[in-house]
């Protein structure tokens, strides 16, 4: 799984939204959420 930095998320997106893997975003190094693909 992936973890990104909030504040890096924007480059982070253009880069892979097409991806089908799970992402953790984290705030101070912290994970605050987490973003997984929708099967279907």
């Amino acid at each position: 799984m992936k973890t990104v930095e909030i504040s890096e998320s924007d480059a982070f997106w253009s880069e892979h939204a097409q991806s089908q893997e799970p992402i953790v975003l984290t705030r101070n190094g912290q994970p605050v959420a987490a973003l997984v693909p929708i099967e279907g």
